[in-house]
């Protein structure tokens, strides 16, 4: 049987939630079965030569917000997609699953073409969330959606949502997002070097925040609750975190001496053997990279009830209201956990999430989806 081609289309390949689960998708991905590539709408990122070390060629339009190149943009993507005649177009996201699908009509017949939806709509009635062009291209989304070939969508909260706004409930597939295990594990050596980095003690605690600076990942709810455990140590990471207004907020909480501030890390197992909790604040989410892979390297997680955080951690672990009083009443009771009960839940997160969310395992579902389909 002759390999179908498969194009990935994406907005960007810049450190990401769903950029990261392309690329892992990609290095996993049976290539004896599919001739992959990856067309990005804007320039390549962060990820690029990552990917391209898969041996994945990589495509790139160019398009920012000036109309003349979202033009061009367009021109030069029908262009290479013309060009690689793909059986299976996969977009990722609202955006790219909209506009491929307004332009698809130029494309070859037999193609066959797919949204991915990487987030839950917890927010979405909230008129000042979101930008107005943002909803407009959700809400025409549900009107579209009937016409794709499938819509692969990574939380069960997500799908609801996405349901109740009017998506076609017959064109979901649920696939979580997937992990690779053999990279994420604690490594005492990368926690040791951390730590002598960061100019932290081996047995200070600290409490983890991954994500960009937004109010989407609630920085400010992590930094409030920093504010009233002023004991620990406490890390940033991600886009943005180590702004002039990260630092202001930090600064507004007299916090300067036990907040550490980095912007994004392409070596995210150093970052998670180096803590000790992650703390998951956000507004809104889908499926949480951060906490699954944090998970598999023993960091214990608290996490607010948003996206599919529920189905990820036990109740202990969980908090079903977003708020700092819940926070702070939950982590007083894993605070009193001893060492051992500590290790124990440790062990068995990382066992959970090999079990269910082996990136070899969720490759092998897109890969059964589209044959199927």
């Amino acid at each position: 049987m002759s390999k179908l081609k498969l194009v990935h289309v994406i907005n960007s390949l810049d450190i990401g939630g769903a950029e990261s689960m392309l690329e892992k998708l990609l290095a996993n991905t049976d290539q004896s079965k599919f001739d992959l590539s990856v067309v990005t709408l804007m320039d390549g990122g962060s990820l690029k030569k990552k990917i391209e070390a898969h041996g994945v060629p990589i495509y790139s339009c160019f398009m920012s917000r000036n109309p003349l190149k979202i033009m061009f943009g367009l021109i030069r993507l029908v262009r290479i997609i013309r060009n690689i005649g793909p059986n299976i177009i996969q977009t990722w996201m609202y955006h790219p699953n909209l506009l491929v699908f307004l332009i698809s009509f130029l494309f070859p017949q037999k193609t066959k073409l797919y949204w991915n939806i990487r987030s839950a709509l917890h927010v979405y009635e909230q008129n000042n969330y979101w930008s107005f062009s943002t909803r407009l291209v959700i809400y025409l989304g549900s009107f579209f959606s009937r016409y794709t070939s499938g819509i692969i969508i990574n939380t069960n909260q997500g799908l609801k949502h996405h349901l109740k706004a009017g998506y076609c409930k017959n064109k979901f597939f649920y696939i979580p997002n997937g992990f690779n295990e053999e990279y994420f594990q604690r490594q005492d050596g990368l926690r040791k070097n951390f730590r002598k980095t960061n100019e932290i003690e081996e047995n200070e605690f600290v409490i983890g925040f991954v994500g960009r600076f937004h109010r989407d990942k609630g920085p400010e709810l992590f930094l409030d609750f920093a504010k009233n455990h002023p004991q620990y140590r406490y890390l940033m990471v991600g886009p943005e975190t180590d702004s002039s207004m990260a630092q202001d907020f930090v600064r507004e909480r007299n916090l300067l001496d036990r907040v550490i501030l980095l912007s994004s890390q392409s070596e995210m197992n150093q970052i998670y053997s180096g803590i000790d909790m992650l703390l998951i604040t956000s507004e809104t989410e889908g499926f949480s990279n951060t906490l699954a892979e944090s998970m598999l390297c023993g960091v214990l997680p608290l996490a607010v009830d948003v996206g599919e955080n529920k189905n990820i951690i036990q109740e202990e672990f969980f908090v079903s209201s977003r708020n700092l009083q819940s926070l702070q009443e939950k982590f007083g009771k894993i605070e009193n956990l001893t060492s051992t009960e500590k290790e124990k839940y440790s062990a068995e997160f990382r066992e959970s999430i090999i079990d269910r969310f082996s990136i070899k395992n969720i490759a092998k579902k897109y890969e059964e989806y589209y044959l199927r389909t």
